[in-house]
């Protein structure tokens, strides 16, 4: 081989070499990717109306409120809220299911939930007083 021969081939032969290395040190195996990590900040709530009539005068009692909340991040959020509620001293819960208001809240945005329930007036079993004691909104994804 001639000397200009055995210089182009050396060259040919350390450009691949390097090649070869910059693309396996240029792999990333942590599988990350690109994705860079979120740090979701909890959905806000705050009561705007809430009653609670024992009788309304019709054998019946009635219970309704308004909860906004409120998604402080840049992304759309996806979650189930749970208002969880004291009716002399028994606790029991009112929650959200996929199709309910305030599944999806955009980014930087407020979702209103309302509720209204109104049940028949029983002198045993029946309330004098109801009280929203928590209200818990999970994230899904």
């Amino acid at each position: 081989m001639a000397k200009s021969q055995t210089s182009t081939y050396m060259q040919l032969r350390i450009l691949l070499i390097l090649l070869s290395i910059l693309s396996f040190s240029g792999c990333s195996n942590s599988g990350d990717g690109d994705i860079p990590d979120i740090s979701i900040e909890d959905v806000t709530s705050e009561i705007l109306n809430f009653e609670y009539i024992p009788d309304t005068g019709n054998n019946s009692s009635l219970l309704t409120y308004e909860i906004k909340f409120t998604n402080p991040n840049n992304v759309a959020v996806k979650g189930f809220y749970t208002v969880t509620l004291d009716a002399n001293g028994t606790k029991f819960y009112v929650g959200s299911s996929t199709s309910a208001q305030c599944y999806q809240i955009e980014a930087n945005s407020e979702c209103i939930n309302s509720y209204e329930s109104e049940g028949m007036v029983d002198s045993e079993e029946n309330a004098d007083a109801i009280k929203i004691v928590a209200i818990d909104y999970e994230f899904v994804e």
